[in-house]
């Protein structure tokens, strides 16, 4: 039996490459003179970390952390590893 709580380590791990592309974040207001350098009316920025309250951000936290350990413990028939 065991509890993973990962809910405070979501900003550690990487959102899935298709759901990237719906969470886009408008910095107009915060940064109104870099609208001088370019040649936009907005600022979009792509928010690419799992994030609280996102359905999916429990999930893709896990399912990172396992990818890890498995990488970490590396190969069980191998007689030198010592895990």
């Amino acid at each position: 039996m065991g509890d993973n709580d990962v809910s405070d380590m979501f900003l550690n791990f990487v959102m899935h490459k298709k759901l990237q592309e719906y969470v886009d974040i408008d910095l107009t207001s915060f940064f109104p003179e870099e609208l001088s350098f370019r040649d936009q009316r907005v600022i979009w920025e792509r928010w690419t970390r799992c994030g609280m309250g996102f359905r999916d951000s429990p999930y893709e936290a896990v399912q990172a952390m396992l990818f890890a350990d498995e990488v970490i413990r590396g190969n069980p028939d191998d007689p030198t590893n010592i895990f």
